[in-house]
């Protein structure tokens, strides 16, 4: 009796708890709509566990006990991964979703740096669309998990929505409101469309289709504000020149570089010859004829005493 009890009063903070998390969220302003959506999604992921927690299904309690354990979307992936095709494993999974997309739409709305940073930002959410869409489909024979898998993945699509697959193409975005409305549509069909759950799902598909091209303009305004800008090739110190002078004429273009013909190396130049001083002639030394006989002798110096 006490263990009903106990329950009981679980139960009904967990709702209080997530109705406080969703009026929350809807009372938020527009801008911030991913935001809300965050909220509810940890408060979803909250809601999970409790629910599996309270019906009965830890009859592996090893098995549930190590899944408690868990901590983080790399270790419910593996977790996930030991336990395929079945119902730890799949929680395990849509536990991984919701983390992905919780980070997703916080780090989303945070200014990205750079393009790589942007684009595992993006990824995150495609992968937690992926798998939400994925656990739809098998947990066909639990309506409720079915329910929180299809909302997870309208979830998800709205946040795609004003992203472009590709840079510079605007039409073709990765979110689709039509495929976000069709998802609400689905858990309607799920939970009965006359329930309180399942008219509430109709009349959010309905209203997304009505504000189809607004929420398209707010994707879009905010992908712009938040998406990293493109680089500014900012010049350096040395690149800077003074403003041209209009009457100057402007000087040629220097051509490209122009490969030199090849040709055959030219041998070195061979060194200068030394030129040796020039040989004076010796003059010739006028001849002196000997003296005839006709010619007069010089007078002799007399000698004393003669």
């Amino acid at each position: 009796m006490k263990a009903e009890e106990e329950n009981k009063l679980e139960k009904n903070d967990l709702a209080e708890g997530l109705k406080s998390i969703a009026e929350k969220a809807k009372a938020a302003k527009l801008s911030n709509i991913r935001f809300a959506v965050l909220l509810l999604a940890l408060g979803a992921m909250v809601g999970t566990w409790w629910y599996l927690r309270g019906s009965g299904r830890k009859s592996e309690s090893q098995t549930w006990r190590q899944f408690e354990a868990l901590v983080g979307e790399d270790e419910y992936e593996k977790f996930a991964e030991a336990y395929v095709n079945t119902l730890p494993g799949r929680a395990a999974q849509l536990q991984q979703a919701r983390l992905l997309l919780a980070q997703g739409m916080l780090q989303l709305t945070t200014p990205a740096f750079d393009a790589d940073t942007r684009k595992k930002t993006v990824e995150k959410i495609e992968k937690a669309r992926e798998l939400f869409d994925k656990l739809a489909g098998e947990f066909k024979d639990d309506l409720a998990l079915r329910a929180q898998s299809l909302e997870g993945a309208a979830k998800a699509e709205l946040a795609l929505v004003g992203i472009p697959k590709a840079t510079g193409n605007l039409t073709d975005e990765r979110g689709s409101v039509k495929k976000a409305a069709e998802y609400h549509r689905e858990i309607a069909k799920t939970v009965g469309e006359t329930t309180a759950l399942g008219e509430a799902a109709l009349k959010k598909a309905k209203e997304l289709e009505e504000k189809e091209a607004e929420i398209k303009s707010l994707g879009a305004s905010l992908n712009n504000q938040y998406a990293p800008k493109p680089a500014v090739d900012i010049k350096q110190p040395g690149d800077l020149t003074s403003p041209k002078d209009p009457l100057k004429p402007s000087e040629p273009t220097a051509p490209g570089k122009v490969d030199a013909p090849k040709s055959d190396p030219i041998p070195p130049p061979s060194p200068p010859k030394k030129e040796e001083p020039k040989k004076e002639e010796a003059k010739p030394v006028p001849s002196v004829p000997p003296p005839s006989k006709d010619q007069p002798k010089k007078d002799e110096p007399k000698k004393d005493g003669k």
